[in-house]
């Protein structure tokens, strides 16, 4: 099991810049050897999180590995880039509540 801190991270709004730059963020190797990610988003980050595991919300740790929790699953129409929705707002709050 790592002794790496384990840190929850809200994706943020699913039509803003949040989930590109968490994305590349997370690509980092300095990052991911410095803490285990646990972020809480929508499904669709998956394909942007390689080596991620993929749970559904509620997710409860021990968290030993980098994790999406897929808090959502939204259409792609709630989530265009500079595009923000109601739906996406909505997200953004349940991310955090679910990081809590």
């Amino acid at each position: 099991m790592s002794r790496r801190p384990v840190v929850a991270i809200s994706a943020g709004d699913p039509s803003g810049i949040g989930p590109e730059v968490l994305a590349r963020a997370l690509r980092l190797s300095a990052v991911r050897r410095t803490l285990t990610p646990v972020v809480f988003g929508d499904a669709s980050l998956a394909r942007a999180l390689p080596g991620f595991a993929c749970v559904g919300a509620p997710a409860q740790g021990p968290f030993a590995r980098p994790t999406l929790v897929q808090v959502t699953h939204l259409p792609a129409t709630a989530r265009q880039p500079g595009k923000p929705t109601r739906a996406g707002g909505r997200a953004q709050w349940a991310y955090l509540q679910q990081a809590s």
